[in-house]
C-alpha cells in the first residue's frame, strides 16, 4: 500500500460519486429535455415491479450512497464493508424493479458505475486491505 494506490481509489470514488449523482438526477432533467412521449415510456413500467420504491426511499438510498462514498474517500475503517453492502443492495433492488426503460446515456452511466464499483471493491479488498 502506498500513497499512489490511495490516490487512485480517491479518484475512483470521486468519479463514481459524480456518475451516481448524474444518474440519480437525470430523470429530473429528462422531463425538460425529452418529449412527453419518450418521458412516458421511460417512466412507466409495463410489468408491475415486485416492490415499488417510494420517492422517500430513493432519497434515503442516495444519502446512504453519498455517506459510503465520503467514508471511502476519508478512509474510514468500515467503509469497504458499507460499500459492499450497498452494491449488494443495489443488485437486490434491481432484481425487484421489474421491467424498465433507459436512454443510451443512462446505460453508459450505469455501465461506468458498475465498472467503477468493481474497481473500488477490488482496490479496497485486495490492494488496500491492510491500509486502515
Amino acid at each position: 500500500m502506498n500513497q499512489h494506490d490511495i490516490a487512485k481509489i480517491r479518484i475512483l470514488v470521486c468519479f463514481s460519486t459524480i456518475l451516481y449523482l448524474v444518474f440519480f438526477f437525470l430523470p429530473y432533467i429528462y422531463q425538460y429535455t425529452l418529449s412527453e412521449e419518450v418521458n412516458y415510456y421511460i417512466s412507466s413500467s409495463p410489468v408491475k415491479p415486485f416492490y415499488d420504491i417510494t420517492m422517500a426511499q430513493y432519497w434515503v438510498i442516495l444519502m446512504v450512497h453519498m455517506a459510503s462514498f465520503f467514508a471511502l474517500y476519508a478512509r474510514v475503517i468500515f467503509a469497504r464493508y458499507l460499500f459492499l453492502l450497498i452494491v449488494v443492495m443495489d443488485f437486490i433492488i434491481a432484481l425487484m424493479s421489474g421491467v424498465t426503460s433507459y436512454t443510451g446515456l443512462d446505460v453508459v452511466i450505469f455501465s461506468l458505475l458498475n465498472m467503477t464499483s468493481g474497481l473500488i471493491l477490488y482496490f479496497e479488498f485486495f490492494v488496500l486491505r491492510n491500509s486502515r
